[in-house]
């Protein structure tokens, strides 16, 4: 394998509320690359994480009761070099 280049790499989401305090209890599903569909729930922390990911373009789908859907594209490079990705979820207004 060659310097610097990945075969398996991870998506990690935190999220929290408009406060900065973290949601629990988020459902997350990944498409894209070579997956068909990946599903996490977010932990105590507000955080999930995809792992063994391909480097490819994902479309993320974050859903939790009393909140509007965010849909977020995530691009993994070749040298995985990301921070986690933080995500501010609002109530839903419906």
């Amino acid at each position: 394998m060659e310097t610097g280049a990945i075969s398996h790499a991870e998506i990690e989401v935190r999220l929290t509320d408009a406060d900065g305090a973290p949601l629990p209890g988020v459902n997350g599903s990944l498409h894209g690359g070579r997956i068909d569909e990946r599903t996490e729930v977010s932990n105590a922390h507000g955080r999930m994480v995809f792992e063994d990911l391909a480097p490819a373009t994902y479309e993320l789908n974050l859903e939790l009761e009393g909140f509007a859907t965010v849909r977020r594209d995530v691009t993994i490079h070749e040298t995985n070099e990301h921070e986690p990705l933080e995500v501010t979820m609002r109530p839903d207004r419906a």
